[in-house]
């Protein structure tokens, strides 16, 4: 009967659309017709500099949307996305809670970038997903990242003239970790516990390894730039120490 008609609450309408869709009906609603996605997305995750590149999609019959316009939808709360032939895509309940996360990211026309210490938080968003690819540069830091098992201590390097209490060489190794993985971090020691010798010691670390290939900036307030360069000529006399201070004080080494 043409006449009659079933009222349902909105909020429950696109679930319906979805198991209307699922079972085969026809549905459509301001003439735009609804389907649902025939594959799940795939990934591709490549490196840049210092950075990652997750690329993907999914499909709708014919229809191709790559993972920034998916992201997007989600983000807006949105449960359908717009397709090229006019019709929508209904996203699956599963991808607005699975793919939020992905969200993370800055979409980059394509594709949707990632910053190289966002490598746990991808590794751990893709681990159960089967259709992923990841390049040589990537699996490399994902395999160290798994093989990681605790933080070592270092000891002074050669041209420190200071001696290292226990938790100052566990903060070098610290810091090592942080540089190896490309993470962030916050030196929070309480005042008086070295934290300018800490990090005079791990910057003649890097310079013992040969890994100090340029400058290091150190940003500080004026009052304090005669202490760094009376620690640093004491502490770390390899080092070269330019002094740069004006209406905003700052200090090189």
């Amino acid at each position: 009967d043409r006449t009659r008609g079933l009222q349902v609450p909105a909020a429950d309408l696109p679930r319906i659309v979805r198991l209307l869709v699922k079972d085969g009906w026809h549905v459509e609603a301001d003439g735009r017709r609804y389907r649902l996605a025939t594959t799940t997305p795939a990934f591709e995750l490549r490196s840049g500099v210092d950075w990652f590149e997750l690329r993907g999609g999914a499909a709708f019959d014919d229809q191709q949307v790559p993972l920034p316009v998916l992201l997007d939808a989600i983000r807006r709360q949105q449960t359908t996305v717009a397709l090229g032939d006019g019709t929508s895509g209904i996203l699956p309940e599963a991808w607005l809670k699975d793919f939020a996360a992905f969200a993370l990211g800055e979409d980059e026309g394509d594709h949707v970038r990632f910053q190289r210490s966002q490598v746990a938080l991808l590794d751990a968003m893709l681990a159960a997903r089967p259709d992923v690819s990841w390049d040589e540069q990537a699996t490399a830091l994902r395999d160290r990242l798994h093989a990681f098992d605790a933080i070592t201590p270092i000891d002074p390097p050669p041209g420190f003239t200071g001696t290292l209490r226990d938790y100052q060489r566990e903060a070098l190794g610290w810091m090592g970790f942080l540089r190896e993985f490309g993470f962030g971090g916050c030196l929070a020691d309480d005042m008086g516990l070295g934290k300018t010798i800490q990090l005079l010691a791990f910057l003649q670390h890097l310079k013992a390894e040969e890994e100090l290939k340029r400058p290091v900036l150190l940003v500080a307030p004026t009052s304090v730039l005669t202490n760094w360069k009376r620690e640093a000529a004491a502490f770390t006399p390899e080092l070269v120490v330019n002094e740069h201070y004006g209406q905003i004080g700052r200090a090189h080494v």
